[in-house]
Parts: C-alpha cells; structure tokens; sequence
C-alpha cells in the first residue's frame, strides 16, 4: 500500500502546483471515503455539477482526464474540463457520480490506513511536508471522532483552478474508461 501511495502521491506533485498539507489529506480523505459526504444531497450535487459543467473555472494548464487518487484504484478524479471537451455529456456524468456518492465500505478503516502510510512516508524523507505539520494536522483533523470534508488550500485553488468530480472507478462511463489514467 506504502509503494503505490508514493507513486500517486508523487504523481500529484507532479500534475499540480501548490499541493500543500492540506490538499493532501483531502486526496486520502477522496481515496478512503469517495464522495460519500455527498450522499444526501441529491439536489445541491446536480445543481453544483451542473454550474461547474456548463461554466468550469478557466485553466490554461494541461489536465488528464482521469487521475488515480487511490492506491486501490476504487475511486478517481474526473476533471470536467477534458470531460467536456471530450464530448462527454452531463446526464451520463450526473448518473455516474450520484452513484459514485455511496457509502464506501470500511472508509475510516482505510483512511486510517492511508493515513498512517502517508505519515511513514513523510518521516522517511519521501515526500516534501514537515513530520511536525503532520503530527499537528493529525492532532487536529484526523483524531477527530467526525472527519469533515475539507476544501483544497487556497494556494492550489488559486494555481490548478481544481474542477473535477470523485468518481467510483466501477462507474466510469465505458467511454471514459478506456482512458489512461
């Protein structure tokens, strides 16, 4: 798990500018929970998804359309922007990430998991946060009995403009999953 944690990570670092603490642990959050935060929401997910379909933020960076965020491949990022210019429709879209909103199954197992490779992998010098904003993150966030959301850094919003839905990968439009990730 360690191994391919690293390589998504490292992977990230790479695709986006300004990827900070906090951008992280939204990305262990995304792997081990998926969009299941949005389950109850059937409304404010269509009418959201629908705003950022039809006007997404412009960004004059490259974007894959699809990028691996979990180490376990269950759950990815869909970036509209390529989605879209790909020719990829909103109702398909909307269908697939009202299902991708499940709960997952064994979510706090896992971001735990993640959680604590991603901190091993910290304090063997693999990746570029301090140990000491870790271990305070984690006295904040990740103890806590209920894990909120969390929104990306205002460093990344600002740089990489991020505009993409969490999906399940078993929902993937064919299409779409023909696509490298």
């Amino acid at each position: 798990m360690k191994d391919l944690l690293l390589d998504v990570l490292r992977a990230q670092l790479r695709l986006h500018d300004n990827v900070e603490l906090q951008d992280v642990c939204k990305l262990l959050y995304q792997a081990a929970f998926g969009s299941e935060h949005l389950t109850f929401q059937a409304r404010p997910i269509e009418k959201s998804l629908w705003k950022e379909y039809h006007h997404p933020p412009r960004f004059a960076g490259e974007e894959m359309l699809i990028e691996q965020i979990d180490p376990t491949r269950l759950v990815c990022r869909v970036n509209l922007r390529p989605y879209k210019a790909r020719g990829g429709t909103y109702e398909v879209l909307l269908e697939a990430f009202v299902k991708s909103t499940e709960a997952m199954a064994d979510g706090w197992k896992r971001f735990h998991k993640l959680w604590e490779a991603f901190t091993e992998l910290v304090l063997a010098g693999e990746l570029p946060f301090p140990s000491s904003d870790v271990e305070r993150l984690k006295a904040r966030y990740i103890a806590c009995d209920r894990l909120p959301a969390l929104r990306h850094s205002d460093a990344y919003r600002a740089a990489n403009k991020p505009c993409y839905r969490v999906m399940r990968v078993a929902y993937i439009p064919a299409a779409l999953a023909k696509e490298p990730a």
